[in-house]
């Protein structure tokens, strides 16, 4: 109830009350005793205010009084409520010095949402903002909050500028102590690294650590960047077979549908990877045989032989690999009577991730 009023409240395109106020007491969360309009909606559901903060920033795009309303409740002593003030302001569609300055104040305040938060809106508003672009490189090491590192990296891949320094510290965050600043790492360096051979390079050599989670996440971002560098396919074709670790196998197997070119190189270790102890290996190795687009007929016939693979969430992958590949309809020939037999008992029941398949399968059908 609560949620679809706020949502309504959204595309309220004036600050008239009780729309604005409705809204400040829900982040503010304030004590509404006596039974008037607002008690119905004092509520400590975290959702409820963040509704309730993103329709202030909708609003605030037209209106300058809500802004302000907005500054007074971030730079309050109430950090909760703060947090959700700089989370509207990251709404705003344009950078304002006021906005960009309050931010920036609240950073050093003892409390991981609001910082993380504050991080976040400096990293939509912030571009072109030296003292913007030195805050988020000093979050990325934040002493307190992985939360706050993470939201760091996602901030600078948001600004997109890739200086050296910036892509320096993003390659440290790779190698940080917690999984969610590598995460916001990964994804900006996905974002700014495209054609710096150097972050290459780095990458490589970032492989042989012998953290998991880092090799996992710099195989990840080797696949966001979609450079086909012969070496890369060379240095990761051992390492699907070597790697210790089914979760950076398995990434391997991704990145290699990605990286090799019509998998010219990498065809044989893909369908080799079909047979990989690890389950999540094999259903690795099914995406990257359908994204590597190979026309050679092994794949398909490997694919249909996985199909009878011991893991249903296997069979899934090769079917929704099958269904979507580039594959003509014919290849799958007589098989596909069989496959939409042995697949619609588990499609409805188990494969929620791979229902899609099942629906591409009897469109295939349908095309014979």
């Amino acid at each position: 109830m609560v949620e679809r009023i706020v949502g309504l409240l959204k595309d309220i395109g004036s600050t008239h009350p009780p729309a604005s106020d409705l809204l400040f007491r829900i982040i503010l969360n304030t004590d509404a005793s006596d039974a008037d309009f607002y008690s119905r909606f004092s509520d400590t559901n975290s959702s409820i205010r963040q509704e309730a903060a993103r329709a202030l920033g909708h609003i605030g795009k037209k209106e300058s009084m809500i802004i302000e309303q907005l500054l007074q409740v971030l730079s309050a002593d109430n950090e909760e409520a703060s947090a959700y003030a700089a989370q509207a302001l990251g709404q705003l569609d344009k950078s304002q010095p006021r906005v960009i300055d309050a931010l920036l104040v609240v950073l050093p305040r003892f409390d991981e949402q609001l910082r993380a938060d504050a991080v976040l809106a400096l990293g939509k508003l912030g571009k072109g903002h030296p003292l913007v672009r030195d805050a988020l490189i000093k979050a990325l090491v934040d002493p307190d909050w992985g939360s706050v590192r993470q939201h760091a990296a996602d901030a600078l891949g948001q600004l997109g500028e890739g200086q050296s320094d910036i892509i320096d510290a993003l390659l440290q965050a790779l190698s940080g102590s917690s999984w969610r600043e590598k995460e916001g790492a990964k994804s900006a360096l996905g974002k700014l690294g495209k054609g710096q051979p150097s972050l290459l390079d780095a990458l490589l050599s970032t492989l042989s650590s012998p953290d998991l989670s880092t090799r996992w996440m710099a195989v990840g971002t080797l696949r966001d960047l979609e450079e086909r560098r012969p070496d890369l396919v060379g240095t990761l074709l051992p390492l699907l077979s070597s790697d210790p670790s089914w979760l950076v196998r398995g990434g391997i197997a991704m990145a290699l549908g990605v990286l090799d070119e019509k998998l010219s190189r990498s065809i044989d270790a893909l369908l080799l990877a079909l047979s990989d102890a690890s389950s999540h290996v094999r259903i690795c190795a099914t995406h990257g045989l359908r994204d590597g687009r190979s026309e050679d007929r092994r794949v398909t016939d490997a694919l249909l032989y996985t199909l009878s693979d011991s893991a249903w969430s296997v069979r899934g992958a090769a079917a929704y690999a099958l269904a979507t590949s580039q594959n003509e309809v014919k290849a799958l020939g007589g098989h596909l009577e069989e496959l939409l037999r042995q697949y619609e008992p588990i499609a409805y029941r188990e494969l929620r991730d791979y229902n899609r398949a099942f629906d591409a399968l009897r469109e295939v059908a349908e095309k014979m």
